[in-house]
């Protein structure tokens, strides 16, 4: 099958998705398939700018072609804004062009970002070519920003890009999501051809040889972690009895931290327990506020997953939190990364979520269903004296890891979906 992925970054550039692509279209292209991949040269961050691949090469036998990024996008804030804008059409204008040299594809995939008018973006050029065509939908929206209160439910804005999203889905002859939860929202406002379930998994270390992702009992330590690693507090001796948790990521609106963070400083001060932050985002300069006076709260820049992951897997329990709601239109990647590096996992999100189930049910962490204060610092003060049975939790964490998470169960079920739908019956191209 001739397969062209549209999505703005790929390898190298920053973002786990650009990664992701990289690891699912090289499989792809080893299963025999022709794929094309059109994205823009590193522009993710401002320091990706750094990176310079060439504009076209191939990498892992998957084609790759780079638009150049705007004039002075360096230099200028709006210029970068502009060329978040001009991606998709320049897309339409490379996809005309292509069509009138004879190019072809069978199947057009695209994903979610930016909202609505990728997916609007991905469905257009899939019906020029006259090919299939496929929407990873990574986070769902309008329904995230209208759950969040960005714009209004019952506003023009809304109504419009319902309506575009609408047919976005209608269109999809493969729909991929990442739960079963956000599946119930695809389907509520429109019904795709066929959805599929496949969720993301642990970034691979392009920088290592192909056998670059690790078995877990190779990254995830069963002994206490090494404090004196970067983690540690300048000055702190090591406190080999305090259980030590990690939140690694984005501090952004959708994760809820300050709950989890007012509940473990309510802790009782003699509790053995450490929280570290781990990344950057719009809430991180609120958390440092809040945690000022708390020693046992300390904060890491964001770093390269390369390095990340070293540190992540020295600790006891990797923290997950979301708003509430949020698990129906989006699903936290990082569970893959605490699984993938054998971390069991705290997750303050409500029990009858499809992560509220996966904790509890295969028993690799604790669940905190209520969000107040009093709730969540008992939770931590249990953890923390459950000390014994942590090893037991890891164990569990890697068997479930190496049976249904790991990066191979993913890409094997990537390659299944699409013999899938290279096999199926082609619909009218009339849209």
């Amino acid at each position: 099958m001739k397969i062209l992925i549209i999505y703005r970054h790929f390898w190298p550039d920053s973002p786990p998705y650009a990664s992701m692509l990289r690891s699912i279209s090289a499989r792809l292209a080893a299963e025999g398939h022709d794929v094309t991949i059109w994205a823009e040269m590193p522009c993710y961050k401002l320091s990706d700018g750094s990176l310079s691949p060439s504009r076209r090469e191939v990498i892992d036998g998957v084609n790759v072609e780079r638009f150049r990024r705007l004039p002075f996008w360096s230099r200028s804030g709006l210029v970068r804004t502009l060329a978040k804008l001009a991606f998709v059409p320049r897309i339409l204008v490379k996809t005309l062009t292509a069509r009138a040299a004879g190019y072809d594809f069978d199947l057009v995939w695209t994903a979610t970002i930016p909202p609505v008018l990728q997916g609007w973006c991905g469905r257009i050029v899939a019906r020029l070519f006259g090919s299939q065509f496929l929407y990873h939908c990574q986070d769902l929206y309008p329904e995230l920003a209208e759950h969040m209160g960005m714009i209004t439910q019952e506003g023009a804005l809304s109504r419009m890009a319902r309506a575009i999203e609408r047919r976005n889905r209608e269109r999809a002859d493969l729909l991929v999501t990442l739960s079963e939860d956000m599946r119930t929202t695809v389907t509520a406002l429109a019904e795709p051809r066929r959805t599929v379930i496949i969720n993301n998994f642990l970034l691979e270390d392009f920088g290592a040889s192909k056998e670059s992702e690790p078995a877990a009992h190779e990254t995830a330590e069963t002994n206490r972690p090494d404090l004196s690693f970067p983690v540690a507090v300048a000055g702190e001796s090591s406190d080999e009895e305090a259980l030590d948790i990690i939140f690694a990521g984005n501090m952004g609106q959708f994760q809820g931290l300050t709950e989890f963070l007012q509940g473990f400083i309510a802790t009782a001060t003699e509790t053995p327990v450490r929280l570290t932050f781990m990344g950057d985002g719009k809430a991180a300069a609120d958390l440092r506020q809040l945690a000022k006076d708390d020693p046992r709260v300390r904060f890491i820049p964001q770093l390269p997953f390369e390095e990340a992951k070293e540190i992540i897997a020295q600790y006891d329990f990797g923290l997950i939190s979301l708003e509430p709601g949020i698990h129906r239109y989006a699903f936290p990647s990082k569970t893959l990364t605490y699984l993938g590096l054998g971390l069991p996992i705290i997750a303050l999100v409500e029990e009858d979520s499809d992560l509220g189930r996966l904790v509890r049910d295969a028993r690799v962490g604790m669940v905190i269903g209520k969000r107040d204060e009093p709730s969540i610092a008992a939770a931590i003060e249990t953890l923390a004296q459950r000390s014994a049975v942590h090893s037991e939790e890891r164990g569990r964490v890697l068997s479930l890891y190496s049976e249904a998470y790991s990066r191979e169960a993913r890409l094997d079920q990537w390659v299944a979906a699409i013999e899938q739908l290279g096999s199926a019956p082609l619909r009218s191209r009339a849209k």
